[in-house]
């Protein structure tokens, strides 16, 4: 998974919910609900520090793209929170990078099919479909046992 297709996952999300990347203020609560609701799903899996440590690297390295982020905080238990409410505004473009971040960083931690399994469950009505979970899986099996094929012919050459 690249990060351009994690955050294409992250923008269908976003468009798909009607919540529009313009930057209004109800748009940018929009998009860190789904911040809110990948954290119900994950912190049942990984506790509140597993999930804490995957919302601070991804809002670490959204930072870099986009710098209204720096106005948030993470909480003790993982919710996002600005720092000072009157500081200034996020916008919803910045959101979609997080969320983005945060897609990516799944992909890599916990693998394409475990991933999509996971967001299937947070939006079960969204791009995140069964068939898509099973491709997913038999295209990374099939990289896989080509790897591996490669590997035991460089190993025996």
């Amino acid at each position: 998974m690249t990060r351009i297709e994690a955050r294409g996952y992250a923008e269908k999300l976003v468009r798909d919910n009607n919540v529009a990347p313009g930057g209004s203020e109800s748009d940018t609560l929009g998009v860190f609900r789904f911040c809110e609701n990948l954290r119900h799903t994950l912190t049942s899996l990984t506790g509140k520090a597993g999930f804490y440590a995957l919302l601070s690297r991804a809002l670490t390295l959204s930072r870099r793209e986009a710098p209204s982020l720096h106005l948030l905080r993470i909480t003790h238990d993982g919710a996002l929170e600005l720092c000072e409410p009157d500081t200034g505004t996020i916008e919803a473009t910045d959101g979609i990078v997080l969320l983005g971040f945060m897609i990516e960083l799944l992909f890599i931690f916990v693998g394409n099919a475990l991933t999509l399994r996971l967001l299937y469950e947070v939006w079960p009505n969204e791009l995140f479909n069964t068939s898509e979970v099973e491709q997913d899986a038999s295209r990374n099996q099939t990289q896989r046992d080509e790897l591996q094929g490669s590997l035991k012919l460089d190993h025996i050459s």
